[in-house]
């Protein structure tokens, strides 16, 4: 059995005399393969982006329900991953959390001083609510569109 290098690492590769004497093993092949693929998809992203953004929104609805179905199947082991992930970096979230906290402080004091304001004034009425409700009527309101 004659035996001929390959052109990417000079593995030895066994050759029988029958067709074309192999010029490549199977790792360097692939590599050769994937070299090629990563260099066409570098030169094509543009055209292959538009070709996925069209794919997807033309089948946008198929793709929910495949996702939906998805995620319910598998409801119990995605959700015991993520429980897993927490307990596994626990420290590392919440050291995260109060650093984003502490960077956005003002902005996030902000926000919630708007959000508050918007609940306490009523919708129908105007008038500033001490307690806002889920309706965002005050009780007066409230009492006439119940009657």
């Amino acid at each position: 059995m004659k035996t001929y290098p390959c052109q990417g690492c000079g593995t030895a590769l066994p050759y029988r005399g029958r067709g074309r004497p192999p010029k490549w093993c199977e790792s360097c092949r692939s590599d050769k393969i994937a070299a090629k693929q990563r260099a066409y998809r570098e030169r094509n992203r543009d055209e292959i982006a538009a070709q996925q953004r069209a794919y997807r929104e033309r089948n946008r609805d198929e793709i929910a329900a495949q996702q939906r179905a998805y995620y319910e199947r598998n409801r119990d082991e995605i959700a015991a991953k993520k429980r897993a992930y927490y307990e596994r970096n626990r420290d590392e979230i919440a050291a995260k959390k109060r650093a984003y906290y502490e960077r956005n402080r003002d902005e996030i004091a902000a926000q919630q001083r708007a959000y508050r304001e918007r609940n306490r004034v009523c919708t129908v009425c105007g008038e500033r609510m001490r307690h806002p409700s889920e309706s965002g009527l005050c009780g007066f309101c409230e009492e006439e569109r119940a009657a």
